[in-house]
């Protein structure tokens, strides 16, 4: 134990950069089988294809293609058939007036009968392609692709946000473990000590060299070390299931305390962690962009008081007549071409539905406003408080090392004086129990100073 202690004193003066290695494979695992993390990473993934519907209707034109296929009643049908007589050429022979008589062939068109001219058909059929593209909609459609875009980092930003969070919790319950995996240990220890010497004292009584009240208050003391131990054995199982729902894995921790000594801050100056936390706090980034959204959802109100431009082109095949008289039909193309414009007029209005949401929105951005310097004031607050904690249990630890080495020492001298007879039994029981409980206090504040650690970490985006 001696040793021990020594090398963790020595281990505090240096600080790794990795973590154990149990550590690094049980984060691993809590990631892959966080239920919670799944859903952000597929409200990310849910945030990019919105993002690119958003794209594509900035970009691309609508493009249709189709077929028809009708057929008409036979009454339709042969309404639409035309007769149309037929002429033939011949030669009449007329007398010829005022002479002497006779015949002169003059030639002449006749009817000889009639011939039936379709025009409308049973079965038609037509085949048509269209693009269609805005040419201007009040920048709508570029204000909806921000607003995608802004949706999409947040998720994105929410998902790592999720991750540190996840690991953040592993890391404070992986080493409160540990933490009380040693107090277990050390009360164990000293449990066992003081039984031995309740035994010991028992012999003594026996032999008649102590009386009962020595034998009796060395009972005392080493009985009020059951229900401590007892007590920190049930935590321990029950700190362990929570982890093991945690992680989701029954891989408990094998790493040592002095483990936390390897996460270490990047950023170290007040100013430094400030401006990075204040650009990066998921808190702040929500409401944030949920002030740009507002921005832009004003614009997009605004569009509704500006002028829409739409664009068209449209191919058609018809399998028809191409022209009257003919009897064959044949596949026609024609196509039209145009361009619509609209402009809203009542939207202008003063007391229209319009200028109401104009109204509200901007209300709404003045009220997030001062949500975001709120926010901010607390962020800076938490910071500053989680700097000052961690000058202060530096300085805890600094003060728990010396207790420590103070209750050591006073246990050397106490076994000493009392190999000397200088002092009794118990006196040695008793600087046995402070020894072990600065052990238990030197432990417990490089816990505390890990854990502050820990939460700047998470606040930096650094787990």
């Amino acid at each position: 134990m001696k040793r021990f202690l020594i090398g963790v004193f020595g281990l505090m003066v240096t600080w790794g950069m990795s973590l154990s290695p149990d550590l690094e494979v049980i984060l691993t695992t809590a990631l892959q089988n966080n239920p919670t993390l799944r859903q952000y990473r597929l409200d990310a993934d849910i945030a990019e294809a919105q993002y690119q519907q958003a794209w594509a209707d900035f970009w691309l034109p609508d493009v249709s293609a189709g077929a028809s296929f009708t057929y008409l009643d036979p009454d339709t049908v042969e309404r639409g058939k035309m007769s149309v007589p037929e002429y033939t050429m011949t030669n009449l022979n007329l007398p010829v007036i005022g002479g002497a008589g006779g015949y002169v062939p003059v030639p002449t068109m006749v009817p000889s009968g009639f011939t039936t001219n379709q025009t409308v058909f049973a079965d038609n059929y037509g085949i048509q392609f269209q693009v269609a593209k805005p040419l201007f909609l009040g920048f709508r459609l570029a204000n909806a692709l921000k607003i995608r875009e802004l949706n999409l980092k947040l998720a994105r930003q929410k998902f790592q946000d999720q991750q540190q969070s996840i690991k953040t919790s592993v890391i404070q319950s992986y080493y409160n473990i540990l933490v009380l995996k040693e107090n277990i240990r050390l009360s164990r220890q000293l449990s066992d000590a003081l039984r031995k010497r309740y035994e010991f004292m028992q012999a003594n009584y026996r032999a008649g060299l102590v009386s009962d009240y020595d034998v009796l208050k060395m009972e005392v003391q080493y009985k009020n070390t059951l229900p401590s131990l007892q007590k920190l054995e049930t935590t321990y199982q029950t700190v362990l299931q929570q982890f093991f729902q945690l992680v989701g894995t029954n891989l408990e921790p094998s790493g040592q305390i002095m483990d936390a000594t390897n996460l270490i801050l990047s950023r170290t100056n007040e100013a430094e962690i400030l401006e990075y936390v204040m650009s990066n706090n998921i808190n702040l980034v929500q409401i944030r962009v949920s002030r740009e959204i507002q921005e832009y959802t004003y614009r997009l109100q605004q569009a509704d008081r500006l002028p829409t431009i739409n664009s068209f082109f449209t191919l058609k095949y018809d399998y028809r007549l191409e022209k009257s008289g003919e009897t064959e039909r044949k596949w026609i193309p024609s196509w039209t071409i145009g361009v619509s414009v609209s402009v809203p007029l009542d939207e202008w209005l003063p007391f229209s539905k319009n200028s109401a949401l104009l109204k509200e929105t901007r209300l709404s951005q003045e009220k997030t406003d001062l949500a975001i310097k709120t926010l901010e004031d607390q962020l800076s607050l938490q910071v500053k408080s989680l700097l000052a904690q961690l000058a202060d249990q530096k300085q805890t630890i600094e003060a728990q090392s010396l207790n420590m080495r103070q209750a050591q020492r006073g246990l050397e001298m106490a076994n000493d004086r009392y190999r000397q007879g200088v002092v009794s039994s118990l006196d040695v029981t008793d600087a046995e129990a402070s020894y072990s409980q600065a052990q238990v206090n030197y432990l417990q504040s490089i816990y505390d100073y890990v854990n502050t650690v820990v939460k700047l970490k998470q606040l930096l985006y650094e787990l």
